[in-house]
């Protein structure tokens, strides 16, 4: 009875509309190796595709993998999760000039986990997104990208992301590029990157830890500010290995850039283990170690460094240059 009065009132104007739309729309659909995009994404008849199921998962509901496969790029456009066990392969090659994932403008909350983006040097970025609201970013790996692994670029407000426990391989851009932004970067490994390793810019307050960088072209961490905003970056027990260009960096481009540096080790640096470059530009350092670089502590063009004295720089050309400033306990 009860079934045949809901069936009764879903027939008429709005309620139709709305019955339609909730018959549609699931809080979870699932994609598999054996799934096929012509099913409705459920547990018993899963998709193939992320794209296809995430049209048919409600706003803030869940993509889940199954099993192990490839599942494509995708486009996403609302609150979403996509998410792939410990164990299970959820790959997505990335066709030349395309992006693995891509996260439209607007305000969503999105979560990636357990993702295998590979560019196969084609591909452009790993994940672009450009929305505001949230993004988590876990237990993912990116290689081969002929741009970025990873671009957060809100179009419009701020938004907070959380990345952790990554790997990003062979990536000719910036490992992981991120602008205005609050929140972390967690046990992220980077390798063999044609640009900056991790890039931190334009009104973000970042905490980076426990990353591990090698091979990096450009600079390996870099807080910067331009546009008279302030960026304030928190870089912690990290190990920076064969940095072509800069270690850890404060660089102000018309902002205000703070970088507070505690407990990381840095070795093979081609310039400076720690910089403080232009006038603006404010680095704070304690216990950190660098080995074997051009400087060990370099402050450049009026830019603020401050050494609480206990950062070790040997088997440097200089352990120092320009101005540095000394800090006591207080």
């Amino acid at each position: 009875m009860n079934h045949r009065m809901n069936v009764s009132l879903c027939s008429f104007g709005l309620l139709a509309l709305a019955c339609s739309a909730g018959a549609l729309a699931q809080q979870r659909t699932f994609v598999a190796s054996t799934g096929n995009d012509a099913n409705p994404c459920t547990l018993a008849a899963p998709c193939r595709s992320f794209g296809v199921a995430i049209a048919a998962v409600a706003a803030g509901g869940e993509v889940i993998v199954l099993d192990s496969a490839g599942y494509g790029p995708v486009t996403i456009a609302k609150s979403v999760s996509i998410t792939a066990p410990a164990g299970v392969y959820a790959g997505i090659t990335v066709p030349i000039a395309q992006n693995g994932v891509t996260v439209s403008s607007g305000t969503f909350d999105v979560v990636l986990r357990g993702l295998a983006i590979a560019g196969n040097s084609a591909g452009s970025k790993g994940i672009a997104a450009s929305h505001s609201g949230s993004l988590i970013v876990e237990r993912c790996t990116i290689e081969g990208m002929a741009s970025d692994g990873i671009n957060v670029s809100p179009s419009s407000s701020s938004i907070v992301v959380a990345i952790r426990d990554i790997q990003i391989a062979r990536v000719n851009g910036i490992g992981i590029y991120v602008a205005v932004a609050s929140g972390s970067i967690d046990r992220a490994s980077l390798t063999r990157v044609g640009g900056n390793g991790i890039y931190v810019s334009t009104s973000s307050a970042m905490a980076v830890s426990d990353a591990v960088l090698s091979y990096v072209q450009g600079a390996g961490i870099t807080g910067a500010a331009s546009g008279g905003q302030t960026t304030r970056l928190a870089v912690t027990n990290s190990t920076l290995n064969n940095i072509v260009g800069y270690g850890i960096v404060a660089a102000d481009f018309g902002g205000v850039a703070i970088v507070h540096a505690t407990g990381n080790t840095l070795s093979f640096v081609g310039n400076s283990g720690l910089l403080a470059q232009s006038p603006n530009a404010k680095l704070y350092a304690t216990r950190n170690s660098v080995v074997d670089a051009q400087y060990g502590l370099l402050q450049n063009v009026g830019g603020v460094l401050v050494s609480f004295g206990d950062n070790p720089a040997t088997g440097n050309v200089a352990p120092t240059g320009g101005t540095i400033s000394h800090a006591t306990w207080q």
